[in-house]
């Protein structure tokens, strides 16, 4: 969850940022030149911070016009990719993000484990119900509605490349990917595009059918998902050696201590009122 953050806590977390990624379609060597920009902002590890009671894996944002300042420290960083909280740290890992910065030393890890795959999953299928709730106003968000359809669609392909990676670690993975194939009639819907979309001249009956066959996609990879996880193909997460190695370079590379202190009440301020769902 991202908690929206004033422009004074904005300007005092600047003077902390250790390092400083650009992601989204930049990332991905897909930015244009109306695309806004999409920092994610690594500040230092206060003690305060890392070791509250209250939840703090949440990740603070201050939005303008066409900037949008995303806020966390090394840890929590760590904690999301552990717990498959988001997918866009999982793609700053995925695509060398995380060079020459404070986090480098996390490029040797693998992440991708089956939270991080039901994660993927989960943000397709709110990315679907999105396009049913703002085609109400397709004129003015189409754009927005033909985003969620490509995140949506790269979310899929995500889980799909890296099933077909480790497939050799799955016994019934030529069954699963035969029966994916003849659901999965993708190519019905892109009209000679890269992705699928759709336009302001589309009937709802267009939309309707896209976004129910997108579910029944999501239906079946979630299914066999649960049931490889349940056979011992897939590993939920790291082992407990490779994690104890993890935490000895998190704390080796990264130094929790006293600092940002004019910036802790507003920070542990926006936590609790999360914390206690006012937020």
């Amino acid at each position: 969850m991202n908690i929206i953050i004033s422009e004074e806590l904005h300007n005092k977390l600047q003077k902390h940022v250790v390092s400083t990624i650009e992601f989204g379609s930049a990332l991905k060597g897909e930015k244009r030149k109306d695309s806004d920009f999409d920092l994610l902002h690594i500040v230092e590890s206060a003690d305060w911070w890392t070791s509250s009671v209250v939840a703090n894996q949440h990740l603070l944002q201050y939005k303008t016009e066409n900037e949008d300042h995303i806020y966390c420290n090394a840890h929590t960083f760590v904690k999301s990719l552990l717990d498959g909280d988001t997918t866009i740290f999982v793609e700053m890992h995925k695509y060398g993000g995380l060079k020459n910065t404070c986090l480098e030393f996390l490029e040797k890890y693998d992440f991708t484990y089956y939270r991080t795959l039901r994660a993927y999953l989960g943000i397709s299928r709110r990315d679907i119900k999105d396009v049913r709730s703002l085609w109400k106003n397709k004129d003015t968000l189409i754009r927005k509605i033909n985003k969620k359809l490509k995140f949506a669609e790269q979310g899929i392909m995500f889980v799909m490349d890296y099933l077909e990676k480790n497939k050799d670690n799955i016994n019934e993975y030529n069954e699963f990917i035969s029966k994916f194939n003849d659901i999965y009639n993708i190519e019905d819907f892109k009209k000679g595009e890269k992705y699928v979309s759709v336009s302001v001249d589309s009937e709802f009956k267009e939309v309707d059918i896209i976004t129910k066959r997108f579910n029944e996609w999501l239906d079946y990879i979630r299914n066999n998902l649960n049931k490889f996880i349940e056979a011992g193909y897939l590993k939920k997460t790291f082992e407990k050696e490779e994690f104890l190695i993890l935490i000895h370079d998190l704390n080796k590379n990264i130094k929790v201590k006293s600092t940002m202190n004019e910036c802790e009440n507003e920070v542990m301020t926006y936590f609790y009122n999360s914390y206690i769902g006012e937020v």
